[in-house]
């Protein structure tokens, strides 16, 4: 039994609106067309190669021959068609604006799969396909398109090591799990040691604390500023696990830019001015959540930022400053945090009680189908944010496509820069300089704010093998296929 903070919402990657979250669920059911290596880099999955066009028309991706869905039909070029299709048209898919770079797609053999893109864009798509995107049921499964495929996928419509064997969405939730029954078969031979799976929600952490140190659970997920303890009790002998650092995943503060006071720039970058990042990190993370203030920390990633590597962490006067400067007077706002990130939440509304302004906090239960900042329904939000590997995907996914953070009225500057970012024909180098750019113009308007990045701990009941090189750590989306378990 392995334990997470957060509940299964639906079988159906191209709905599992939590994304960042409850991905951990599907990954033992489907594989993906490619997966991130540990430092980020793009590894083959059920595709082999993948290759885009001399002049950036088309990406096409050539597929392993040995791969099958649970029920022994092949994982082919005309499957994944189906898939990709389904992803970029779906109505309300987390995919489908990700995927309009994408003009057409066909599958010219059983083995290559051909995406036509629009000039210049889609080179994010390689990263994309090791997420929700490119997770491949079998078509049979949405043969019909009215299908609920939330609780249910059909029988035999897994590619991944597992099948389904039960489920219960929502908060307190599970899912079940048995390795399939052509295991021996299956492409990928160091998947599926343990023979029977079992996803639990447990919502708090010191609930997943005290399940390990009870040996209620095989494994439990630690995360935010329960950290230091888990890390203590493993340490100190008294429970098995390892800690991990997450340089993909920041604690941020999201705006509403279009609602009063925030609509204000200068309300908006007194925020950014007034936390001490230094004080969350010690205060609240015992040193294991690094400050920073940019989507990618600075010497972690290919895109980070040096400019903003130079800017001070914090500055209450300048805070100060800026909020006379925006003529609203008492800049007043309501601020949620989930129960999780509710310490953190609590910290940020004292540091901008500190520069005067008047910040309510509420907690945010996260029902599904509630309120969600996406949706307008949060002045603003504290939490995690799990950043994309490829920029061009990550501002898609925050700043202008999902999460929907720089109003429409401000995006006209960030147009040429978003076009040379997606463009497949630019080197990494290059897109760098792009994304530099843009990150400085983002970090101005102010429109999320990155604290620091963070940590989290895997607790064991000592049974656990293979968790050193768990695929997935770095982000806390964890593939625990290779894993195996030993008799205690």
């Amino acid at each position: 039994m392995f334990a997470y903070a957060i509940g299964p919402s639906t079988l159906d990657p191209a709905k599992n609106v939590q994304r960042g979250g409850a991905d951990i669920y599907l990954l033992p059911l489907y594989d993906r067309l490619t997966r991130l290596g540990p430092k980020g880099e793009v590894e083959p999955m059920l595709a082999t190669a993948w290759e885009f066009a001399p002049d950036g028309s088309a990406l096409t991706l050539t597929l392993r021959p040995d791969a099958t869905f649970a029920d022994g039909s092949k994982v082919d070029a005309a499957a994944v068609k189906a898939n990709l299709d389904r992803m970029r048209t779906i109505p309300g898919g987390i995919s489908v604006q990700s995927l309009q770079v994408i003009t057409e797609i066909t599958a010219p053999d059983p083995g290559t799969v051909v995406i036509g893109l629009q000039k210049g864009s889609g080179a994010q798509l390689p990263v994309l396909f090791a997420e929700n995107t490119g997770m491949i049921m079998n078509p049979k499964a949405f043969a019909d398109p009215a299908a609920d495929l939330t609780t249910s996928i059909g029988v035999g419509n897994e590619s991944g090591p597992y099948t389904l064997a039960g489920m219960q969405p929502g908060p307190g939730g599970k899912i079940n799990y048995t390795r399939r029954a052509d295991i021996a078969d299956y492409w990928d031979k160091d998947a599926a040691k343990i023979a029977e799976l079992e996803w639990l929600n447990i919502p708090t952490a010191a609930q997943r604390i005290n399940a390990a140190q009870a040996g209620d659970i095989t494994m439990g997920q630690v995360t935010g500023v329960d950290v230091a303890r888990a890390k203590q009790l493993v340490e100190s002998g008294q429970v098995a696990g390892m800690f991990f650092r997450q340089p993909k995943i920041n604690q941020e503060l999201w705006l509403q830019a279009s609602r009063p006071p925030l609509d204000n720039v200068k309300v908006r970058q007194a925020i950014q001015a007034a936390i001490d990042r230094n004080a969350i990190n010690e205060g609240l993370f015992n040193g294991d959540c690094t400050p920073t203030i940019q989507d990618y920390p600075e010497g972690q990633h290919w895109a980070s930022s040096p400019a903003l590597a130079q800017i001070p962490p914090a500055d209450p006067e300048k805070a100060r400053r800026l909020i006379a400067e925006s003529g609203v007077g008492t800049p007043k706002f309501t601020l949620y945090a989930a129960e999780t990130w509710k310490a953190q939440g609590q910290a940020v509304q004292q540091a901008l009680r500190d520069v005067g302004m008047d910040v309510e906090l509420a907690v945010d239960t996260r029902t599904p189908g509630g309120p969600t900042f996406a949706k307008g329904d949060f002045d603003a939000q504290q939490g995690a944010f799990v950043g994309s590997s490829d920029p061009a995907q990550l501002v898609t996914d925050l700043y202008f496509g999902n999460i929907n953070l720089v109003p429409e009225a401000d995006r006209a500057p960030y147009e040429p820069l978003l076009a040379q970012l997606g463009d497949p024909l630019l080197s990494q180098d290059q897109r760098a300089k792009v994304f530099d750019e843009m990150a400085q113009m983002l970090y101005e308007g102010a429109y999320s704010v990155p604290m620091c990045y963070g940590s989290q701990v895997w607790l064991t009941d000592g049974s656990v093998g293979n968790l050193e090189t768990m695929p997935g750590t770095d982000i806390g989306l964890v593939d625990v296929r290779y894993l195996y378990v030993t008799a205690k």
